[in-house]
């Protein structure tokens, strides 16, 4: 058994994945210390994130065994660009500095990783050589860039990958995982995909579902569950509902906060609609419980958003509840729907497309059966996978076997050719 290991979590953001992430890992770091495997779990993360509902609704559980610290900005250097990203570079390195871990994780790296890389290449103080880090990054296109702004972010991105001296970096995004083992063989070496966990859905039956929610029984249910902000199609996928539907029990189900500009569309436009309750508007922050209800209530999932290369937590939900999606066919949604067979894609800026999928998802939702690969993405999905994924190096390095428990993306795409 190994002795004095110190394992620590950075991280500098505050609700969604930033807390997901490590209310997540924390169990598994937990059980290790029990086991006498380790010793010290320390969390390092922001005094907002320490006074913020989400911390006492999803880490205040852990705090008798976890060792929570504030992260301490230092002075803003002189610098007029990237003074941000050199400042959170000096914080995860003074964090490392005040704890000595043996095992850092960063579930959100991407801020940093720009001046990492610059430091390393010029030869000046970075990440230890003699701490393991595991850097989490969500950023990325793939090649998938249609202007000079995002080419540019793009090979930002690429260089980030190159020089920042993770000892591993976790890509969240299949996409781009797929890219950098097609064209970066040597960075492909220390790089891996990491699955965004998503804890397994009760099942319901629509009908108890639909009466948890209060919401009418009967008909076909398209819906859109979660935040739907800037980023969501929504002022799209309103009016492919009214273009594509006409029975009086064909409805749209919109679940979730909805921010004020794509508010004021619906009561504007679409007022009739919410009268006759074909339109049936949530706008409240879900439960746990009206969540995975509202799932279970529809019988298609329109996870639309405007084109963004990143990763979708709707989709996984929504396959989790097995239900098909209605997807923009670009970027990950795209590619995970039609390689895992999980419903329909469209050119969300393109009415007729929207509306064609629109009526092929709801005709057609009645036949779907989740495919055996889809079954594979769930189970790469869960929770205690995403910890193993994570810790894998650290396990190795503490002899516990992971044959067992680690499920890779190899693994999920093996199941692709299953009949």
């Amino acid at each position: 058994e190994a002795t004095c290991v110190r394992v620590q979590v950075f991280e500098h953001g505050c609700g969604g994945h930033h807390t997901n992430y490590i209310e997540a890992l924390l169990p598994r770091l937990i059980d290790l210390k029990h086991q006498g495997k380790i010793d010290q779990v320390i969390v390092t993360i922001t005094r907002t994130h320490l006074d913020s509902d989400n911390f006492q609704q999803q880490l205040a559980p852990f705090v008798a065994e976890v060792d929570f610290r504030e992260l301490e900005f230092p002075v803003k250097p002189k610098l007029p660009v990237l003074s941000g990203q050199a400042q959170l570079m000096q914080t995860i390195l003074q964090a490392i500095e005040q704890v000595r871990p043996d095992y850092l994780v960063a579930p959100s790296a991407d801020s940093q990783s720009l001046m990492l890389a610059i430091t390393n290449l010029l030869g000046r103080k970075t990440l230890p050589k003699s701490v393991h880090s595991v850097g989490v990054f969500h950023a990325g296109y793939a090649g998938t860039v249609d202007n000079w702004q995002d080419y540019l972010k793009d090979q930002v991105y690429r260089f980030s990958w190159r020089y920042a001296p993770w000892s591993r970096m976790l890509l969240v995004n299949p996409v781009v995982y797929e890219c950098i083992l097609r064209e970066n063989p040597i960075l492909a070496k220390r790089t891996g995909l990491l699955p965004d966990p998503v804890p397994p859905l009760q099942p319901s039956d629509r009908s108890s579902a639909r009466k948890l929610l209060n919401i009418p029984e009967e008909g076909r249910y398209i819906g859109f569950v979660g935040t739907m902000d800037h980023r969501k199609a929504i002022p799209e996928l309103l009016q492919a509902f009214r273009a594509a539907t006409s029975q009086p029990t064909d409805r749209l189900l919109l679940a979730g906060f909805i921010y004020p500009q794509h508010r004021e569309v619906l009561e504007r436009e679409f007022a009739d609609l919410l009268q006759q309750q074909r339109i049936i508007l949530l706008d409240r922050f879900l439960s746990v419980e009206e969540m995975q209800a509202s799932f279970s209530a529809i019988d298609v999932a329109a996870v639309l958003q405007y084109s963004r290369p990143g990763l979708s937590c709707n989709l996984l939900k929504a396959i989790t509840a097995h239900r098909p999606v209605l997807v923009d066919e670009y970027g990950y949604t795209g590619m995970l729907t039609r390689r895992f067979q999980l419903g329909q894609t469209c050119r969300v800026l393109e009415p007729d497309s929207v509306v064609q999928a629109i009526r092929a998802s709801l005709d057609q939702s009645a036949d779907y059966r989740i495919s055996p690969a889809a079954r594979r993405l769930i189970e790469f999905h869960h929770p205690t996978n995403f910890a193993d994924t994570i810790l894998k190096d650290l396990y190795t390095r503490l002899g516990i076997p992971t044959s067992n428990s680690f499920q890779s993306w190899e693994w999920v795409n093996e199941g692709v050719a299953e009949p």
